[in-house]
Formats: structure tokens, sequence, C-alpha cells
């Protein structure tokens, strides 16, 4: 939740609010997949999906996959998850990320803002910075060849042998990768 747009708000609604609401889930769980069946069904599963998930360049088929996923998840499972989200951090971690790192991100992405992206490109040493655009938390899917593009250009690069004066030592990356501050 602290890396989503509304942060400061979730994070305060997080024990008077949302830990109440995850128990209730769990307890409730049949009658929630229900609603979630009937979201579905009545097309604000599909809204949802769109408000946070899309940018504008989706196709009906790649709303309507997720739409369905996110309502086929057993609530339980996925407010147990949530559980797990709220007390996970791995700030300290990035930093010792001994591996080479592409981080990929969605310009006005709600989930995972643009900023904490950054923030992992920054600790992560060595690591590449591919900014989607326009695409909020499924950019990856609605512009899937870019994506599979950077992760081939990537790949490629990581498995060279790295000249001794190279200009991306710094983290710049190679090939589509490196202007990574530019709309692609």
């Amino acid at each position: 939740m602290r890396t989503t747009t509304l942060a400061g708000l979730l994070t305060a609604l997080e024990r008077p609010l949302i830990v109440p609401l995850l128990h209730a889930t769990i307890g409730l769980a049949p009658l929630v997949w229900l609603m979630n069946q009937l979201s579905y069904l009545n097309g604000s599963a599909h809204f949802s999906t769109i408000r946070s998930g899309f940018a504008g360049e989706e196709n009906w088929a790649q709303i309507d996959h997720f739409a369905r996923l996110g309502v086929k998840a057993w609530p339980a499972v996925l407010a147990r998850g949530m559980f797990g989200m709220l007390r996970y951090d791995a700030t300290a971690t990035l930093q010792t990320v001994p591996v080479p790192t592409l981080v990929v991100a969605g310009d006005r992405d709600p989930v995972c803002r643009p900023e904490a992206s950054r923030h992992m490109h920054q600790a992560i040493a060595g690591s590449q910075l591919a900014v989607l655009s326009p695409a909020k938390h499924m950019g990856l899917v609605e512009h899937n060849r870019r994506f599979a593009d950077w992760v081939s250009e990537f790949t490629r690069a990581s498995l060279e042998p790295a000249p001794s004066a190279s200009p991306h030592a710094a983290g710049e990356g190679p090939g589509p990768v490196s202007h990574e501050r530019r709309a692609f």
C-alpha cells in the first residue's frame, strides 16, 4: 500500500478499516466470491480493471482476461495474500540484489507509482529502468511487444561480457532500455 497513489490514506486506514475488512473477507469468502462473479457479469469488474490497470492502449480481450482472473481467485486467498503484502518490506534488500536487474514501470501506474520503480532502480546497483508510456499497472500486457523486446535486449546484453570502458556500466543500459526517461 505504501507504493500506491493513495498511500497516505490507505496507510491511515490500514488498522482501523482494511485489516478488519480482510478478516471479514476470509470469513465471508463464499459470499464475496458470489459478489465478485456478479461484478464480472454486470461489467463493474471490467470497469475496475480498466481504471486501475490500463492506460488506453488495451484491447477488449486483455480487459476481459484480467477481469476474469480477478474474480476467479478465491477471496480468502487474496485476503491472506494482502496480509502478507501489508507486512512485506524489501527496501533494505534492494541494495543487496547481486544479479542484472531490469525494472519496468508504467508512467501512470496507480498501484506501484513510477517513483517507487525509480527508487528500486536507484537502490539496485547497475539496474536499468524502462518506463512504458502510456501505461498503468498492466503496461507490460498493454505494450507486450515492446516489453518482450526490452526483456530480450536486456537478457542478451546481460549475457555478454561487459567491456572494460562501457558507457553502460553505470546502469544506463543497452539498446532501447537505455532511454529510460523517454516515452517509448
